[in-house]
Order: C-alpha cells, then structure tokens, then sequence
C-alpha cells in the first residue's frame, strides 16, 4: 500500500532533521532524492551540497531544470569528480552549471581545465564565479595559463587549493593582463618533476598577495620554486602551515607581515631551521601542531625541542618590539587526536622551557585542532 505525504508534513521532517547538526550530516548531506516536487524550504535542507560524477550529473541535467525554479540555486557546496572526463562533454551541459548561482565552495576533481577554451570556461564557471569564494582543484589537469584563465572567473575567491595536480609546461602569458590572486593559497601533494618544478615557478611570477600559505606533501625538490612563491607574497603573507615532514629549508627572511606559524611536529627536526629564517617584528604566535596521539615520542625528542627553544629565545631578542611593553610571543601546543590535553599543558614547560626564560612567551594548549 502506498501512503501519499503531503509536502508540508515532508518540510516539517526535514526541517527537524537539518537542526540536528548531527543528523544533519548523516541524513542530509548524502541525500540521493531528486525530485522537481520538492518545496522551496525542503530544497535549501536537502541539496545545500551535492556530489558529482560526470555520469551522475548527465542524469541531474535530464531531471532538473536549470535555471531559478530547481533547486540549484540552493547548492551553495559543489564537489565534483569528472573522471577525466573532456571537456566538450562537461561544457554541454554549461547551462545547468550556471544555474549555480548562489555557490560558495567548489571542489573539482580529475577535471580536465587544460582542455576547456577559454569561451566554454566563461560558459561554465562564469556566472558561479560571482558567489564562489572556495575553489579546490584536485588530479586536474592544466597549464599556469589554464590556471589564469580559471581563475580569473572567481572575482570573490579567498581560498585556492592545489592538490596533486597533473601539470604541462607552458611559458606565462604577459602579466599586465593577469589577475591578482590573494586571500588563502593551499599546496599539497606534489612531488618531483620538472612540469611541477616550472608550474610552481610559473606561479610565482603572477601578481600574488595571499595572506596564508598551507604546504603539505611537498618534494624537497620543489623547495626552490616554493621559497619563490613565498618571496612573491612576502608583504601580505601573515600566516604559514606547514604540515609535514616533507617540507624543509623553508625561507621566511624578508615575510615582514607574518604573523602566525604554524608548524607540525613531524618536521621537529626541522623546526630550528625554519624559525631561524624569521625576521617580521609581527610575529605573534607559533602554533606546534601535536598530530601524534601519544606524547611519549614528543617527550623522547628533548634535544630536538631544547634546539627549538634556544631559536625561540634568539628570535624573541631579534624581533623584540623596542616600544611594546605588553607584546608577548604565544606558543601553542595544538591537539588534533586522541592526546589528552591535560597532559600536554603539563608536557609544554618541559617541551619548551623558554617560558621560565623568557617574560614575552605565553604557552597553553588548544582543543580548536587544524583550522
């Protein structure tokens, strides 16, 4: 026997499911249901984000309408897996990918921006480009120019992530035509290869002005280009993550404006190194990221962290403000697993002594985790 629900009992259940954060994600989020019969305030629940493949979208096309009167104005977290897709068959369907008009984080994925032109890209992305302020690019392939062309639809973007990118190497178009990119640049992922090395380069020649830099998984070799690009932004760059321990030998001399490091114990024998490139009268926290969940290996590294306090205490004499009483250095020690807090503000003064030495230095703990 089927039982007809009216749509309004259907928007009070949902509602009630979407105020339960909880429920939310394992209820909502994943939600399959698609629907033309569904109300404006069930829509805004059930398909705030959608996941993608090229063929799952080809059958979202032939279901929903685009434009205002489907629920695609109510997507606002867009992740999508092209497969590798061409580019020809994504850009057919550029009418629907419009219809996102009110998007704000778009995570692509093996999607092919070299092979787009640069009409189908403005098809496509353009229209998005007014809402989006997050654009993930993971396995996508592309030159710096496709890059460029890319980008320069997203006039509200604050946060671009590079993820394992399969690069060509290409010479950069003339920069007076090029966008500035600013706000959050994420790299992650890229290992050794000469595409890589020159793509990475080629980056570093564009009109940069990013305010945080987050480094994960990148080869050794790649440092060169890497300290490149962090020279490029080296007057708005006011905060660096550096999450693993492939990433070494990082130059912060001259990065006036920095603010906040944030450094993850895997590097720790690298630590001293990069601390000791600092020069900004800024600088106001380093955070040490504590990703193992036993502190008995932190605690076996004493000689490491007493090398890493001796930089502390030269860089506090050599960025000291002359006329700020009240300036104080914060160390944090923050926990992203199943450490037991306690212990580590207990751990902290025998980790980094400096706080005995020093009166500029606070430390304390933080349950906030990577943000």
């Amino acid at each position: 026997m089927t039982i007809e629900i009216p749509q309004e009992i259907i928007d009070e259940i949902v509602d009630h499911l979407a105020d339960d954060k909880a429920t939310r994600a394992a209820s909502l989020q994943g939600c399959s249901l698609v629907s033309t019969h569904w109300l404006h305030r069930s829509q805004k629940h059930l398909f705030y984000k959608m996941w993608f493949t090229d063929t799952t979208f080809s059958r979202w096309c032939e279901e929903i309408p685009p434009g205002d009167c489907g629920p695609s104005p109510h997507v606002t977290i867009l992740h999508y897996h092209a497969n590798f897709t061409e580019a020809e068959q994504l850009a057919k369907h550029h009418v629907h990918f419009s219809s996102f008009t009110n998007l704000q984080k778009l995570n692509l994925r093996a999607t092919p921006i070299h092979g787009f032109t640069d009409e189908q890209l403005s098809m496509c992305f353009k229209q998005m480009g007014r809402s989006v302020r997050s654009v993930s690019l993971r396995a996508c392939k592309m030159t710096i120019n496709d890059l460029v062309s890319f980008a320069r639809h997203f006039v509200k973007l604050e946060r671009l992530s590079l993820i394992d990118p399969i690069v060509y190497n290409s010479v950069l178009d003339d920069p007076v035509e090029l966008p500035v990119l600013n706000g959050v640049l994420e790299l992650r992922y890229m290992f050794v290869g000469r595409d890589i090395w020159d793509f990475i380069h080629q980056l570093s020649l564009l009109p940069l002005a990013f305010h945080t830099v987050v480094l994960e998984g990148i080869h050794i070799s790649l440092l060169a280009p890497i300290n490149e690009l962090l020279a490029s932004c080296r007057e708005t760059l006011k905060r660096i993550d550096i999450r693993d321990h492939f990433v070494r030998n990082i130059d912060l001399a001259d990065c006036n404006a920095l603010r906040e490091m944030h450094l993850n114990t895997e590097v720790i024998n690298h630590i001293p190194s990069i601390i000791k490139t600092v020069t900004s009268r800024d600088l106001k926290e380093i955070r040490f990221i504590l990703s193992d969940p036993s502190l008995e290996k932190h605690c076996d590294c004493l000689d490491e962290w007493e090398m890493i306090d001796t930089e502390i205490c030269t860089l506090i004499d050599r960025i000291r403000p002359t006329r700020c009483a009240g300036w104080k250095l914060s160390l944090k020690f923050v926990v992203t697993s199943a450490i037991d807090t306690g212990a580590v503000g207990k751990s902290a003064a025998q980790l980094l002594p400096v706080s005995g030495k020093h009166k500029y230095v606070t430390i304390s703990t933080d349950r906030t985790g990577l943000p």
